[in-house]
């Protein structure tokens, strides 16, 4: 199975399906294979509806993440603007984890986790953020109001990506459940 795991010819999801079997002691001949195809990791690049708005959850929280996420970004891409909404915490790669996204991202809303000792605080993220890109960056207050007057202002064919922490990406998934 170690072999699998690096091996560039299978997709980021499957290798990480392959890890976890592999962590999880799960012998080679007790695995339904063509099961993992229908397998998701919920926040890697989850993509849901709110309030008829399209969002896409990553929990991309370091700089592999990311690049995959604008990977991913890159080739969906939209008629529309891809607004983000980012929290991090201060001891990870910022600026890794900001610059390859910087390229994909028309908008920023920049908050930071309430409660969280570890959270970065806005204002910082928003200073290293401006040195990468040139988009509009605005510091929120409050997750939840930052998410309904970003889905209240989003045309049809925008979309928002919410990513940097598990935390963020929980957030946002217990608003969803409170409107639903």
């Amino acid at each position: 199975i170690r072999y699998l795991v690096r091996s560039r010819g299978l997709g980021d999801v499957y290798k990480r399906q392959i890890q976890a079997l592999h962590l999880l002691d799960v012998a080679r001949g007790k695995v339904q294979w063509g099961a993992l195809s229908a397998v998701s990791l919920p926040g890697r690049f989850q993509q849901i509806k709110m309030a008829d708005k399209n969002l896409v959850l990553d929990v991309a929280h370091n700089p592999a993440a990311s690049i995959l996420l604008a990977q991913n970004l890159a080739r969906s891409s939209i008629a529309g603007n891809t607004i983000a909404l980012v929290a991090l915490m201060a001891d990870k790669d910022v600026e890794g984890i900001l610059q390859p996204l910087s390229e994909v991202v028309d908008r920023w809303l920049v908050l930071t986790l309430q409660g969280n000792p570890r959270a970065l605080p806005a204002a910082d993220l928003a200073a290293k953020l401006a040195a990468l890109t040139q988009a509009d960056i605005e510091i929120c207050t409050d997750i939840n109001i930052a998410l309904h007057n970003t889905l209240t202002a989003m045309d049809g064919d925008d979309r928002l990506v919410v990513f940097g922490s598990f935390f963020t990406v929980a957030d946002v998934l217990a608003a969803q459940r409170q409107n639903d």
